[in-house]
């Protein structure tokens, strides 16, 4: 008879659960978070540009001059936002549409997660991914996203976790097996 080795089986993570609408919205809103912020300071920028640009050729006192230039940067950061806000909004809307439309990301996810590999099943289909096809790990309040492209990730909400002690052996397992610069913990 096999004897098992206990520390073997510690390193072994099995999580199973569902992805939910709201995980998929938050995943592509985390996604989408850094490309955002860059946007909003392009986009901010160039607003102001362009109000340097008319500003330019105003005929007026440096007090006038001044409250126009303030005027201009907060007409400049309300349509930013607005435009930031109107994003945001779609990008949720098509996440939403792109998560109902998806049969495979509904069903029953089981996870096992060893210092070898990430074995991924659902339904009938079995992935491995080794950890060295993983590009970047990102932790969230709710979630893990274990990047595999640079859209691509392996999601792993934090209710498919039975324990906190789990969440631990997940976060050393990949402070194991990642190098510190594709870590970003939250």
């Amino acid at each position: 008879m096999l004897q098992e080795d206990p520390d073997l089986n510690k390193a072994v993570l099995n999580l199973n659960g569902y992805i939910t609408k709201k995980d998929f919205i938050n995943h592509n809103r985390y996604h989408f978070k850094k490309f955002q912020r860059i946007m909003f300071g392009i986009l901010f920028i160039l607003f102001i540009g362009i109000n340097l640009y008319y500003l330019r050729d105003v005929e007026e006192s440096i007090g006038v001059k001044g409250f126009l230039l303030f005027f201009g940067i907060l007409i400049s950061f309300i349509i930013t936002s607005l435009l930031i806000l109107w994003a945001k909004l779609v990008n949720r809307i098509r996440a939403g549409k792109e998560y109902t439309s998806d049969q495979l990301i509904k069903n029953e996810i089981f996870l096992t997660i060893s210092p070898e590999e990430i074995q991924q099943k659902i339904r009938k289909s079995v992935s491995y991914f080794q950890w060295s096809d993983i590009l970047s790990v990102h932790e969230q309040k709710d979630m893990f996203r274990l990047y595999i492209s640079s859209n691509k990730a392996i999601l792993i909400p934090k209710t498919f976790f039975k324990s906190q002690d789990e969440i631990e052996q997940l976060r050393s397992l990949i402070k194991e097996t990642m190098s510190k610069e594709k870590i970003k913990f939250s």
